[in-house]
């Protein structure tokens, strides 16, 4: 059995053409590109798009054209829960005093360790 090779890159995993990210400015660049063409011919990106699923070259231009309708209008939903519980009563062990012999100046002097520690 041999493994047949698509037009997507090579037979081992991870193989192939990289998506493209477009850095910030480079769609800021390309928004205002699409504006100024607009303000040229008077026809948006979007209404070239809708002419173009309707009424695209070919089958292969119209489904691209919904692919990029739908990546751009349909928000992709991420589904999140959250859940509420209710603990019982925690409880914490009682404080136990400090032996004399670990006791420092200001404690053997009347002074516990909340006195100390700042606020």
């Amino acid at each position: 059995m041999t493994l047949m090779k698509e037009n997507r890159g090579g037979v081992r995993p991870g193989q192939g053409r990289k998506p493209i990210e477009l850095s910030d400015r480079e769609k800021k660049q390309l928004i205002k590109a699409a504006r100024a063409k607009e303000r040229e011919t008077g026809r948006t990106v979007w209404d070239i798009l809708i002419q173009l699923i309707y009424e695209g070259l070919s089958e292969k231009t119209q489904l691209t054209a919904i692919r990029i309708y739908q990546d751009a209008v349909i928000s992709k939903q991420q589904h999140t829960t959250v859940e509420k519980r209710q603990y019982g009563l925690v409880i914490l062990p009682e404080i136990m005093e400090v032996p004399e012999e670990f006791r420092s100046e200001g404690e053997q002097q009347g002074e516990t360790a909340q006195d100390v520690l700042p606020r």
